[in-house]
């Protein structure tokens, strides 16, 4: 089928125009690409995008999701059931059979990510200060604060700007990398002391290479933006120094919700400070540790009227 990439353009300019984030668009586009190329391959002589049908899709599905989990097989057939939808939509199909075509069962209710301990919080964050380098003595820290008394993802964190920093009212902007709206997150004081001292090592970075240009606050030595990577493996690392191997940046975020809700935080205010487009994404966090329960449960109201009967 000659214009099979024609088709998929003209798709993911649509998907751009509904407003869908840049991976997503990308992550489809690397999906019916592959379809493309599998049906060039297998030599199916589509004369026509009508020619096209549920058989060739179970077919394909069925061979690049051999030994796949089953949200991987789930997630090709959501991308191209949405493109089917599409063909529709153009008037290139008369129905789109894809939609018939059954998933695999996702269990909704899904696990609560693996958090780690307060003592082993406490470990890794003793080990950001030892780094031979002086900038990072003080950057591993201020991100370990930042990401845990926050909850950012790790895109906010490394997006984060001066402007976005107000001294005074000690908070940041973030702008969500899912939601691409923007939330004021609170620090506490000592939170924005750390961040304080790492950023008056990060103004002398600058004033010692020369740059005045540069907004982002996450600096690598050479004066330019932190990759993702060089924050994982600093906080890795860290980790690692401290004795703890299953550690992962993006732990700290679910670390912050869990104790947040632990202490007592109202689910929407939790939600507002992670970050969250849906209640459901925040409420998944509820199950707390069985010691939480048991603190809740002194606090329920029953214990006053047990108190009064057992009088």
């Amino acid at each position: 089928m000659r214009n099979w990439s024609n088709y998929v353009d003209s798709y993911i300019r649509y998907c751009e125009m509904r407003g869908l984030e840049k991976s997503t668009t990308d992550q489809r586009e690397r999906e019916l690409t592959k379809f493309g190329l599998w049906l060039k391959g297998k030599s199916y002589k589509l004369k026509s995008i009508k020619e096209l049908n549920e058989k060739h899709v179970i077919n394909f599905v069925k061979l690049s999701c051999q030994y796949k989990a089953k949200a991987t097989t789930f997630g090709k057939l959501s991308v191209l059931n949405g493109f089917g939808e599409w063909l529709c939509i153009e008037g290139h199909w008369q129905k789109n059979p894809i939609q018939w075509i059954e998933r695999p069962k996702l269990n909704s209710s899904r696990k609560i990510p693996r958090v780690q301990s307060r003592e082993n919080l406490i470990k890794i964050y003793q080990e950001t200060f030892n780094h031979h380098t002086q900038l990072f003595k003080y950057l591993y820290p201020a991100a370990f604060i930042i990401y845990y008394s926050t909850g950012m993802r790790k895109t906010e964190l490394l997006g984060l700007k001066i402007s976005d920093w107000n001294e005074k009212e000690r908070s940041l902007k973030v702008t969500g990398y899912k939601t691409k709206t923007d939330r004021l997150v609170p620090l506490t004081k000592d939170a924005a002391h750390v961040l304080e001292s790492y950023l008056n090592v990060r103004n002398r970075l600058l004033i010692r290479k020369g740059i005045s240009s540069q907004d982002h606050i996450f600096l690598n030595r050479d004066g330019k933006r932190l990759s993702g990577t060089q924050i994982w493996k600093g906080l890795k690392n860290a980790a690692l120094r401290a004795g703890i191997d299953n550690f992962t940046t993006h732990q700290l975020r679910h670390n912050c919700t869990s104790d947040l809700l632990e202490s007592g935080v109202h689910l929407t205010k939790v939600q507002q400070i992670l970050g969250h487009k849906c209640i459901e994404s925040t409420f998944r966090y509820t199950h707390i540790t069985d010691e939480g329960r048991a603190i809740a449960m002194s606090k329920h109201p029953i214990n006053e009227i047990l108190g009064v009967l057992n009088e």
